[in-house]
Protein backbone atom coordinates (compact mmCIF):
# COMPACT_ATOMS: atom_id res chain seq x y z
CA UNK A 1 0.00 0.00 0.00
CA UNK A 2 1.74 3.62 -0.68
CA UNK A 3 0.82 6.54 0.72
CA UNK A 4 0.83 10.01 -0.95
CA UNK A 5 1.00 11.84 2.55
CA UNK A 6 4.59 11.51 3.57
CA UNK A 7 5.81 12.02 0.21
CA UNK A 8 4.09 15.74 -0.37
CA UNK A 9 5.23 16.21 3.33
CA UNK A 10 8.43 15.63 2.61
CA UNK A 11 8.58 17.81 -0.92
CA UNK A 12 6.85 20.85 1.56
CA UNK A 13 9.95 20.33 3.91
CA UNK A 14 12.43 20.23 0.99
CA UNK A 15 11.29 23.04 -0.60
CA UNK A 16 10.98 25.56 2.89
CA UNK A 17 14.64 24.48 3.73
CA UNK A 18 15.75 25.58 0.48
CA UNK A 19 14.80 28.95 1.16
CA UNK A 20 17.17 28.59 4.72
CA UNK A 21 21.02 28.99 5.56
CA UNK A 22 22.01 26.21 6.62
CA UNK A 23 21.98 27.19 10.58
CA UNK A 24 18.22 27.43 9.73
CA UNK A 25 17.82 24.41 7.54
CA UNK A 26 19.21 22.34 9.95
CA UNK A 27 16.82 23.64 12.89
CA UNK A 28 14.18 23.06 10.91
CA UNK A 29 15.26 19.15 10.55
CA UNK A 30 15.61 19.17 14.13
CA UNK A 31 12.08 20.46 15.23
CA UNK A 32 10.12 20.95 12.11
CA UNK A 33 10.72 17.37 10.86
CA UNK A 34 11.26 16.33 14.27
CA UNK A 35 14.75 14.42 14.27
CA UNK A 36 15.00 14.79 17.61
CA UNK A 37 11.81 12.38 18.53
CA UNK A 38 13.36 9.89 15.29
CA UNK A 39 17.02 10.23 17.94
CA UNK A 40 15.00 9.74 21.01
CA UNK A 41 13.55 6.82 19.64
CA UNK A 42 16.11 5.45 17.92
CA UNK A 43 18.55 5.56 21.39
CA UNK A 44 15.64 3.73 23.05
CA UNK A 45 15.62 0.99 20.53
CA UNK A 46 19.41 0.34 20.16
CA UNK A 47 20.16 1.34 24.30
CA UNK A 48 22.46 3.96 23.54
CA UNK A 49 22.96 7.40 25.04
CA UNK A 50 20.44 10.10 23.58
CA UNK A 51 23.48 13.06 25.30
CA UNK A 52 26.16 11.59 22.57
CA UNK A 53 23.62 12.07 19.97
CA UNK A 54 21.73 15.05 20.66
CA UNK A 55 25.37 16.73 21.05
CA UNK A 56 26.71 15.98 17.63
CA UNK A 57 23.67 16.96 16.36
CA UNK A 58 23.76 20.57 18.01
CA UNK A 59 27.87 20.42 16.74
CA UNK A 60 26.66 19.82 13.02
CA UNK A 61 23.92 22.62 13.81
CA UNK A 62 26.93 25.11 15.33
CA UNK A 63 28.64 24.08 12.20
CA UNK A 64 26.32 25.21 9.32
CA UNK A 65 26.14 28.66 11.33
CA UNK A 66 29.16 29.55 9.45
CA UNK A 67 27.52 29.47 5.83
CA UNK A 68 25.25 31.39 3.94
CA UNK A 69 23.66 28.86 1.67
CA UNK A 70 23.19 24.98 1.69
CA UNK A 71 25.63 24.02 -1.51
CA UNK A 72 28.33 26.31 0.61
CA UNK A 73 27.90 23.92 3.22
CA UNK A 74 27.64 20.75 1.58
CA UNK A 75 30.31 21.78 -0.51
CA UNK A 76 32.47 21.95 3.02
CA UNK A 77 31.39 18.89 4.44
CA UNK A 78 32.31 16.99 1.48
CA UNK A 79 35.63 18.37 1.85
CA UNK A 80 35.51 17.51 5.56
CA UNK A 81 34.58 13.82 4.88
CA UNK A 82 37.45 12.96 2.83
CA UNK A 83 39.72 14.59 5.31
CA UNK A 84 38.31 12.07 7.73
CA UNK A 85 38.64 9.23 5.42
CA UNK A 86 42.07 10.46 4.42
CA UNK A 87 42.69 10.79 8.46
CA UNK A 88 41.57 7.34 9.16
CA UNK A 89 43.51 5.72 6.34
CA UNK A 90 46.57 7.23 7.37
CA UNK A 91 46.24 6.25 10.63
CA UNK A 92 44.64 2.86 10.62
CA UNK A 93 45.14 1.90 7.27
CA UNK A 94 47.35 -1.35 6.02
CA UNK A 95 50.28 0.19 5.66
CA UNK A 96 50.24 0.63 9.74
CA UNK A 97 52.30 -2.34 11.26
CA UNK A 98 50.32 -3.72 13.89
CA UNK A 99 46.87 -5.21 14.35
CA UNK A 100 43.81 -2.43 13.88
CA UNK A 101 40.67 -3.04 15.51
CA UNK A 102 37.95 -1.47 13.77
CA UNK A 103 34.37 -1.37 13.74
CA UNK A 104 32.57 -3.06 10.77
CA UNK A 105 31.50 0.65 9.89
CA UNK A 106 34.67 2.34 10.97
CA UNK A 107 36.78 -0.70 7.92
CA UNK A 108 34.65 0.99 5.16
CA UNK A 109 37.11 2.13 2.15
CA UNK A 110 39.85 0.31 3.93
CA UNK A 111 41.63 -2.72 2.93
CA UNK A 112 43.76 -4.75 4.66
CA UNK A 113 45.84 -8.60 4.19
CA UNK A 114 44.21 -10.41 7.03
CA UNK A 115 40.78 -9.88 8.22
CA UNK A 116 39.58 -11.68 11.34
CA UNK A 117 35.49 -11.57 12.23
CA UNK A 118 34.87 -13.16 15.70
CA UNK A 119 30.86 -13.46 17.16
CA UNK A 120 29.17 -13.79 14.20
CA UNK A 121 26.24 -15.70 16.48
CA UNK A 122 22.54 -14.90 16.40
CA UNK A 123 21.88 -12.09 18.82
CA UNK A 124 25.29 -9.81 18.01
CA UNK A 125 25.88 -10.68 14.11
CA UNK A 126 22.29 -9.84 13.53
CA UNK A 127 22.22 -7.64 17.16
CA UNK A 128 19.09 -8.79 19.17
CA UNK A 129 18.15 -5.84 19.12
CA UNK A 130 17.41 -5.68 15.02
CA UNK A 131 13.92 -6.96 14.87
CA UNK A 132 12.50 -4.50 11.37
CA UNK A 133 13.42 -6.11 7.65
CA UNK A 134 15.64 -2.50 6.92
CA UNK A 135 17.52 -3.16 10.23
CA UNK A 136 18.16 -6.87 9.39
CA UNK A 137 19.34 -5.31 5.67
CA UNK A 138 21.95 -2.94 7.66
CA UNK A 139 23.47 -5.22 9.71
CA UNK A 140 23.99 -8.09 6.49
CA UNK A 141 25.42 -4.88 4.43
CA UNK A 142 28.02 -4.03 7.16
CA UNK A 143 28.60 -7.79 7.31
CA UNK A 144 29.71 -7.89 3.81
CA UNK A 145 31.70 -4.00 3.60
CA UNK A 146 33.57 -5.74 6.79
CA UNK A 147 34.43 -9.38 4.81
CA UNK A 148 35.15 -7.68 1.80
CA UNK A 149 37.91 -5.40 3.41
CA UNK A 150 40.35 -8.91 3.07
CA UNK A 151 42.66 -8.82 0.16
CA UNK A 152 44.38 -12.01 1.15
CA UNK A 153 42.10 -13.38 3.89
CA UNK A 154 38.94 -13.33 5.79
CA UNK A 155 38.64 -15.72 8.78
CA UNK A 156 35.21 -15.74 10.03
CA UNK A 157 34.91 -17.02 14.08
CA UNK A 158 31.40 -17.75 15.83
CA UNK A 159 30.68 -19.32 19.08
CA UNK A 160 30.08 -22.97 19.08
CA UNK A 161 27.03 -23.99 21.71
CA UNK A 162 26.33 -27.43 23.16
CA UNK A 163 23.07 -27.18 21.04
CA UNK A 164 21.22 -26.55 25.01
CA UNK A 165 18.43 -24.11 25.73
CA UNK A 166 20.48 -20.71 25.47
CA UNK A 167 23.26 -22.43 23.51
CA UNK A 168 25.23 -19.55 21.04
CA UNK A 169 23.72 -20.41 17.31
CA UNK A 170 25.86 -19.30 14.20
CA UNK A 171 24.37 -16.22 12.57
CA UNK A 172 21.82 -16.51 9.93
CA UNK A 173 24.39 -14.39 7.59
CA UNK A 174 27.32 -17.08 8.61
CA UNK A 175 24.53 -19.72 7.01
CA UNK A 176 23.56 -17.85 3.90
CA UNK A 177 27.33 -17.04 3.11
CA UNK A 178 28.12 -20.53 2.90
CA UNK A 179 25.33 -21.44 1.19
CA UNK A 180 26.34 -19.06 -2.01
CA UNK A 181 29.64 -19.92 -1.67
Amino acid sequence: EYRLEPVLKLEYDLRVMAKMDPFAAVNYIRKGVDYEGFLREYAKLRGTGLKDWMDILADIQERARAFQTIPEWLLHMEGFDEKLQKAGAKKEGPTAKGVAVLTMHASKGLEFPYVLLPGLNEGRIPHNKSLLPMELEEERRMLYVAMTRAKERLLLFYEKGDGGPGAPVPSRFLKEFLKNS
